[in-house]
């Protein structure tokens, strides 16, 4: 099996799963992202494949 195959297995295999694994983690460090960005009211933000969703949810209240 070539590594690429192998990685692919991998998250195709913890895809039902992957919503509810590990979220108080990831939850931690969003928050600590989220604080070290200083983004205030009306900025603009891309999240580019940043998993599922944690420093959106914290980001939006702080930017509106």
């Amino acid at each position: 099996m070539d590594y690429k195959s192998h990685i692919t297995g991998i998250f195709d295999r913890n895809a039902s799963e992957y919503s509810g694994f590990g979220t108080h983690f990831f939850d931690i460090f969003a928050e600590k992202l989220v604080d070290l960005s200083e983004c205030s009211k009306g900025a603009c933000v891309l999240d580019v494949a940043t998993g599922r969703g944690a420093i959106l949810k914290r980001i939006l209240p702080r930017i509106g």
